[in-house]
C-alpha cells in the first residue's frame, strides 16, 4: 500500500497561525494511469464509524466510484444498463481520498459563478483571502440544486491493460442531471495529482443526489444560484 503522509495545511503567514485541516491520499492516479494499478489499497472498513468523514475514491479494478459523506457511504457501481447503491464500508478501493471535517461554514456563492472554471476560481480566492496555501489540499461541500451536471460512474474491463484518462472517464456509464439536487464532497488543489485529478484540473467533485438513487464523479457542473458553498469553520477569515 502507498500512503501519503496527511496534508496538514497548517501554516504560518507573518504572525498568523492557520488552522488546520489534515486529509489524506492514499494511492497515485499516476500509477493507475502508466502502470494499471487497479489493485487494492484501502479497506473501507478501517474508515467507519467516523461521523465527520468525507471521501471519495475508485473501488478496486475501477469498479465504481466510493463516496463518504458525513460518515455515511454511498457507493455506486454498474451493473448491465443500471447504477446499483450501497451503503456497505466492505468495498475496497485503489484511489482514495479523506478528511475528517466537524464543522462546515457556509459561503455565498455570487451569481456570476456559474460554471466549472468559475466554481474553481471563487473558491481559490475565497481560500486566499483565508491565507490557506493553494498548493495544499482542503475539502469543500455543496449543496442545493444544480442546473445542471454532467456525471460518470467507472466500469473498467479488467481484460484491457492500456489505461488512459480519456477511456476511464468513458469506460461505464454516464449522464446528465437537470434541475436536480445534489450534495456534493470536493477537494481543492493547485497541484492536481494531490487530489487524484487530471492535470488540467483544480477541483475534484463526488456527488450523491438528493434521492440516494445516484452518486459518482462529476465531470462538469453549472450553476443558477441555487446551490451552497461550504468550506471547513476553522477556516476563519478572522486573522
Amino acid at each position: 500500500m502507498r500512503k501519503t503522509a496527511c496534508v496538514v495545511f497548517g501554516l504560518w503567514f507573518g504572525a498568523c497561525q492557520q488552522a488546520s485541516v489534515p486529509t489524506t491520499r492514499i494511492g497515485e492516479l499516476e500509477e493507475l494511469i502508466k502502470k494499471g494499478d487497479m489493485k487494492t489499497h484501502v479497506y473501507m472498513r478501517d474508515y467507519q464509524h467516523r461521523p465527520h468523514l468525507y471521501a471519495m475514491g475508485s473501488a478496486t479494478n475501477l469498479d465504481g466510484f466510493l463516496q463518504v459523506i458525513a460518515g455515511k457511504a454511498y457507493n455506486s457501481r454498474v451493473r448491465g444498463d443500471s447504477i446499483v447503491m450501497d451503503s456497505s464500508f466492505e468495498r475496497e478501493a485503489t484511489l482514495w481520498l479523506m478528511a475528517e471535517v466537524e464543522q462546515w461554514k457556509e459561503i455565498e456563492l455570487p451569481a456570476s459563478v456559474s460554471d466549472w472554471n468559475g466554481l474553481q476560481e471563487f473558491i481559490s480566492k475565497e481560500l486566499a483571502a483565508r491565507k490557506v496555501s493553494l498548493n495544499a489540499v482542503t475539502p469543500f461541500l455543496l449543496r442545493g440544486t444544480v442546473a445542471s451536471l454532467d456525471w460518470h460512474v467507472v466500469h473498467w474491463d479488467t481484460t484491457d491493460r492500456d489505461v488512459t484518462y480519456k477511456k476511464t472517464l468513458e469506460a461505464g456509464k454516464k449522464g446528465t442531471l437537470r434541475d436536480e439536487a445534489i450534495t456534493a464532497i470536493g477537494f481543492y488543489s493547485k497541484r492536481p495529482y494531490e487530489i487524484l485529478a487530471h492535470k488540467t484540473k483544480e477541483m475534484h467533485i463526488h456527488f450523491v443526489n438528493e434521492s440516494k438513487t445516484l452518486a459518482g464523479h462529476a465531470d462538469d457542473i453549472k450553476l443558477d444560484g441555487r446551490m451552497k458553498l461550504m468550506l471547513p469553520a476553522q477556516l476563519s477569515e478572522e486573522r
